[in-house]
């Protein structure tokens, strides 16, 4: 009886009758039993001592119970684990216990966008405002999510609902200003910008995205202000040395510019405006052919800096780059004619082989698709884009074995395959042992 009565006044706390922080979030949680489960616990501890010491049952209990309750309990451990897989996971089994949290619709509708699930997770984030209208952070991810989409007006209105809700709140006011700075609107950016460094002082995001646009407005020395702080907090924020180095330029302090220059590319190798800017420094110090190499890195990586440098791309990389932009116009067919072209004057062009592939799968054509792909690989082993899109492709033609072994080939050039696909393709066929 004792127990009982402990694990009751443990448990009403959580029980709705008094105010509790959490339940902003949810009234239900896992964790809320775990103080009141004590007395029962102690309950049944004592039921099996006081069994134990019974003649008939002290010899089976004293081995056969323990084995049982360990195998009991790591069952239900191990079954439970895989919740918490991944976040996706995570937040996904909490919405299939409590379909009304919107804090775990939030949460998936936050890790579907950083996947670029674009659209579930705008669907996540509407829900979750359904049940939680006066809710900030739904209404920040719907705006995040619009502007990566290009619906600019539809994020603003986000963002203004944001603030209107919360005007403090230093991520509205930071979205706010990337999606003014896109605009060219600097002066509202930067308010926005030091709107949220007023909440957050040592955001350096933050700061270099202010510095940024007080460069656009030739506001160089309160730019370096603002860079040196961001790169306090966090030094190796590749994009503020970046902007430093630019801002340096442009104040002729060529020596400290290629410092940060330097640093911005053993941060982020891959960054096209970087080896960009960087040609400019190297040419105008007569390093005539480091200049070169950069300039040529930089048009690898974004075609579009070969009209700034004076360069001509080959004729099959302007093919592939045309294809490209009609391909996120919505303009397939023309994509498609486009990459064809692009192989025609260069038939080893491997990326333009994996990219034609994926579009006529997109389209149902998967066996040409299945071709193009096999292509692009044959030049390329090491594309894993490739081999993951034709274990896509395979196992949409019902071949789950050939699929596999385009899945460990991926993972073999170090990209994982999406955990659902890899999931949709397990319930079909277990994944293989290698031996």
């Amino acid at each position: 009886m004792t127990a009982v009565v402990f694990f009751a006044a443990a448990l009403a706390p959580t029980l709705g009758f008094v105010s509790l922080y959490t339940f902003r979030y949810s009234f239900v949680a896992d964790h809320y039993q775990y103080v009141a489960s004590i007395g029962l616990i102690a309950l049944f501890a004592a039921g099996i001592t006081k069994a134990w010491r019974t003649p008939v049952a002290e010899y089976g209990m004293k081995f056969a119970l323990p084995f049982a309750i360990l195998a009991a309990l790591g069952t239900l451990t191990w079954r439970q684990g895989h919740a918490y897989k991944d976040l996706e996971t995570l937040w996904r089994d909490t919405l299939s216990k409590n379909p009304s949290s919107f804090l775990a619709h939030g949460g998936l509708g936050a890790v579907l966008a950083s996947e670029g699930q674009l659209d579930e997770a705008i669907d996540h984030y509407y829900k979750a405002l359904r049940m939680s209208p006066s809710s900030v952070e739904p209404h920040i991810g719907l705006g995040t999510a619009f502007f990566e989409q290009g619906r600019t007006e539809e994020a603003a209105e986000r963002f203004a609902k944001a603030l209107q809700i919360n005007p403090v709140h230093p991520d509205a006011h930071y979205n706010l200003g990337l999606l003014l700075t896109e605009q060219g609107k600097h002066q509202e950016a930067i308010e926005h910008y030091d709107a949220a460094l007023r909440m957050k002082p040592y955001w350096s995001e933050a700061h270099n995205n202010l510095a940024a646009a007080l460069t656009r407005q030739g506001k160089l020395d309160e730019a370096i202000e603002h860079l040196a702080i961001a790169l306090q907090v966090k030094p190796e924020n590749a994009a503020a040395h970046l902007n430093l180095g630019v801002v340096l330029i442009m104040q002729k302090k060529f020596q400290e510019a290629a410092a940060h220059l330097r640093e911005a590319l053993r941060l982020q190798p891959d960054s096209a405006e970087a080896h960009y800017n960087f040609a400019i420094l190297l040419s105008q110090q007569g390093e005539v052919d480091e200049a070169a190499r950069h300039g040529e890195e930089a048009v690898r990586l974004d075609p579009s800096f070969a009209e700034k440098l004076g360069l001509r791309q080959d004729p099959a990389r302007e093919h592939y780059n045309l294809a490209v932009r009609l391909e996120d116009e919505g303009r397939s067919d023309e994509a498609i004619r486009e990459y064809r072209e692009a192989i025609r004057v260069n038939p080893d062009f491997a990326e333009a082989h994996a990219n034609l592939g994926r579009l006529l799968v997109h389209q149902g054509r998967i066996d040409e698709g299945i071709r193009e792909y096999r292509n692009a690989i044959r030049v390329r082993p090491d594309l894993a884009e490739a081999h993951n899109n034709l274990a896509i492709a395979l196992y949409l033609q019902g071949k789950y074995a050939e699929a596999w072994k385009e899945v460990r080939l991926c993972r073999k050039c170090g990209v994982e395959p999406h955990p659902s696909f890899i999931q949709a393709l397990s319930e079909k066929v277990p994944e293989p042992v290698v031996k």
